[in-house]
């Protein structure tokens, strides 16, 4: 028989606030197992992930850069880290994929704030809290 099974009732609306945004129910479990296999699968060929990952400086005071549907952040003692966030009125979502651990980490919440976003935009950094109360727990990082 089935187990663990989730309901959701999807309501059709349209959202004032982004409507290219929105369209997709996804646990944190799922967004983890979709954003390994993209870097680490066979979801893009080589040339096709090339593109992706080709940054362009994210702005005026960010250091971060801007792909194709990712941000990039070189973040002290990790290196690569490969992004992607949401904001929605009421929710928030942070995915980051560590390129030296090919470490998966997905944030979502039902809160809508800027704090939970991948980068700080004065400086591109990373939300500290997340790389330094999670990724411990995770990997050997010293």
């Amino acid at each position: 028989g089935l187990t663990n099974i989730n309901a959701y009732q999807i309501r059709p609306i349209y959202n004032l606030f982004s409507p290219a945004a929105s369209g997709l129910v996804a646990s944190s479990a799922a967004l983890v197992q979709w954003y390994y296999c993209l870097f680490e699968g066979n979801v893009l060929d080589a040339y096709q992930r090339n593109e992706m990952l080709k940054a362009v400086k994210n702005g005026k005071y960010n250091a971060a850069g801007y792909g194709l549907g990712v941000t990039l952040h070189t973040y002290p003692g990790l290196g690569l880290v490969i992004s992607h966030d949401g904001l929605q009125p009421g929710y928030s979502s942070m995915l980051m994929y560590i390129v030296k651990y090919k470490l998966v980490l997905a944030v979502v919440t039902n809160v809508s704030t800027t704090r939970v976003s991948t980068f700080n935009v004065r400086d591109g950094s990373i939300i500290p809290g997340v790389i330094t109360s999670i990724l411990p727990l995770l990997v050997d990082t010293k």
